[in-house]
């Protein structure tokens, strides 16, 4: 099994996407916003989006 740590994904045999527990899942960090605007990206290697984002502020419970 693969972890990509980065983004939290565990990969099972040939790209199979596994389920998180629940601890696993309690360590993920994740974030809000707004798309502000999206443009081709030419420098890119490959066919991508340039993304502006905005964070929301603030915590709900």
């Amino acid at each position: 099994m693969i972890r990509n740590e980065a983004r939290g994904l565990r990969f099972g045999q040939e790209g199979e996407v596994q389920n998180m527990s629940r601890t696993e899942f309690t360590t993920v960090e994740m974030r809000v916003g707004c798309m502000v605007s999206a443009e081709l990206f030419p420098a890119a290697r490959k066919p991508a989006y340039l993304l502006q984002l905005e964070a929301l502020s603030g915590k709900s419970a």
